[in-house]
């Protein structure tokens, strides 16, 4: 292989590796949207369920109902998790019907 052959082969390696760079940026910026789009969801999930009289009730009476040392930190936890569980589930739904940025 001539010095010429080479130096074009390290500039198509050099191009495509700039190509792969910009492809992982993107995806990066990608993936920030959508962890920005299920901190808010299970935000707005949140403040759903504390605002809901019925859904606060509901979910005292399920921890009631169980032997717990702490149950306002079982009843945080609750919440927490729940509220996570509908983001990902809304994340999932909106990503399944091509909702990108």
């Amino acid at each position: 292989m001539t010095e010429q052959e080479m130096q074009f082969e390290l500039m198509k390696s050099q191009e495509k590796v700039n190509e792969l760079r910009q492809e992982v940026a993107s995806m990066n910026k990608e993936c920030e949207y959508w962890q920005k789009v299920r901190t808010q969801a299970a935000i707005a999930a949140m403040q759903g369920q504390l605002a809901n009289d019925e859904s606060v009730k509901q979910m005292i009476d399920t921890l009631d109902s169980v032997a717990l040392p702490d149950k306002t930190k079982a009843y945080m936890n609750l919440v927490a998790r729940s509220s996570v569980m509908l983001a990902d589930a809304l994340v999932a739904e909106l990503q399944k019907k091509g909702g990108q940025q």
